[in-house]
């Protein structure tokens, strides 16, 4: 009787821990990690680059974007808050470093990312001050 009290009363408990994750993290694609397990697509980012300087060969867009985000979180302990689940251990979320800094609009701002059209104000701005300073994927080829 009390284990089955003690599950009800823990059990809240567990569900929020869920909503984030917390670890190292590892470069799956352009704007996606892995930490504890658990796929991050980083919120907010779009990974359409066809204006950016290197639009003819998007493959050195992704290069570019992977990289700068590995060299973001190498070594770094992450925390990613979950929102919408894409798949079985896949989710959006929102991620920073353990200073507070947040990864995606790191990566606007280093022009390593693209920020989408619902994307919070503070990335589109840094978007444009990566894309007016030729950082990044807009950096003249």
């Amino acid at each position: 009787m009390v284990s089955w009290f003690a599950a009800l009363v823990l059990w809240p408990a567990a569900a929020s821990a869920a909503d984030a994750v917390t670890g190292a993290g590892r470069v799956i694609a352009q704007s996606t990690i892995m930490v504890d397990h658990t796929r991050v697509r980083l919120e907010g980012l779009d990974s359409a680059m066809a204006d950016a300087n290197c639009a003819t060969r998007i493959g050195k867009c992704v290069a570019i974007a992977k990289e700068g985000l590995a060299s973001l979180i190498e070594g770094q302990t992450i925390t990613c808050s979950l929102g919408h689940k894409i798949a079985a251990a896949y989710f959006l979320g929102t991620c920073s470093l353990a200073d507070g800094t947040d990864i995606g609009q790191r990566m606007v701002e280093e022009g390593w990312g693209v920020a989408g059209p619902s994307a919070p104000k503070a990335y589109r701005d840094g978007g444009s001050g990566a894309k007016s300073g030729g950082k990044g994927v807009w950096a003249p080829r």
